[in-house]
């Protein structure tokens, strides 16, 4: 079983009107881990911020506390670390040990979406020059019979 599974926390991808939402949903998960809902709305490179934060407590290293408030959203929650947990608004949501491997498996989720898309562009890439090659052959037969015919 997977972290989000035992937690009770989907990942899954939705289409919106400007492309593809990815979702960190805590709808389902217990209260303390729907606490958690504020991954949801990090961009991936503080995600990538916070697993790197995460990675210097569990080794006693020294990390920026000040990450913690520059991102728009922890102006709306108050999040912060307090070995051995995560807290949100002054709740223990989950144990930072806890956290490292959700946020990984978040992080892997939202990689293979990135894959997906960039392969999908590709794809699109490659359909629109072909596209544009037939266009331009189609022409130059036309000017070839314009030609011919003058």
């Amino acid at each position: 079983m997977t972290n989000n599974q035992e937690y009770k926390i989907a990942f899954y991808t939705i289409q919106g009107p400007y492309g593809p939402n990815h979702v960190f949903d805590t709808v389902n998960a217990l209260p303390q881990h729907q606490l958690l809902s504020f991954i949801n709305i990090l961009q991936k490179h503080e995600v990538i911020c916070l697993f790197e934060d995460l990675n210097k407590i569990i080794r006693g290293e020294h990390y920026d506390p000040d990450f913690l408030t520059s991102s728009e959203v922890y102006e709306v929650y108050n999040v912060q670390f307090k070995n051995p947990y995560f807290l949100v608004d002054g709740y223990e949501s989950i144990t930072i040990q806890e956290l490292k491997p959700l946020l990984e498996e978040w992080l892997d989720f939202l990689k293979s979406k990135d894959v997906k898309a960039s392969n999908m562009y590709i794809l699109k890439v490659r359909a629109f020059l072909s596209t544009v090659r037939r266009i331009f052959k189609i022409s130059v037969i036309c000017v070839g019979i314009i030609i011919l015919k003058a």
